[in-house]
């Protein structure tokens, strides 16, 4: 994009708007890249959460986020405006309160971040357990447990289907 600007301008022909999702998670190379291509008054928005930057580890910076208003201007010299999305619509009041007291620390560092409100979503209180086993299967045990602790609650006034509930695992072989 430096040497051949006529790449630059069908990239900005092309994409009339662009939209960076994840943004804290990208490193300086791909923002100097997005900037060269991008910069300058072209209409850019990033969204992105300087407290879950977790990819520092293979190159991500979260100054790219922080930074974000001086890399991409809005025109001129002006900084481009910077919005806080705070209500959370998935999670219960429980889990937001566990999430905001463990990332209490990060917000004092990246200003502008505020802590999540439960908004308007039917979830309800919600609820956080932790455990910590010494093997995998008694990990696992426990996890099927609770399931069948949730699912079997139906008989409480409280009916949970299958598609209400979600398994995170860091591999597909671990599900």
């Amino acid at each position: 994009v430096h040497t051949f600007p006529d790449v630059v301008a069908d990239l900005r022909a092309r994409y009339a708007v662009v939209l960076l999702d994840e943004y804290q998670d990208t490193s300086i190379a791909q923002r100097v890249l997005l900037q060269r291509i991008f910069g300058e008054g072209h209409p850019v928005m990033a969204v992105g959460d300087p407290c879950q930057a977790i990819y520092g580890w293979r190159g991500a910076s979260v100054d790219n986020i922080e930074d974000f208003p001086e890399h991409f201007p809005a025109g001129g010299d002006a900084a481009a405006a910077r919005f806080t999305l705070s209500q959370n619509r998935r999670s219960g009041v429980s889990i937001l309160e566990v999430a905001n007291r463990t990332s209490a620390h990060l917000r004092t560092v990246h200003a502008g971040v505020e802590p999540l409100a439960a908004g308007v979503n039917g979830k309800g209180q919600g609820a956080v357990s932790c455990a910590l086993f010494e093997t995998y299967a008694q990990e696992t045990e426990w996890v099927v447990g609770e399931i069948e602790a949730t699912r079997s609650a139906r008989g409480a006034g409280r009916a949970v289907s299958w598609s209400d509930v979600a398994v995170l695992a860091a591999t597909g072989a671990d599900l």
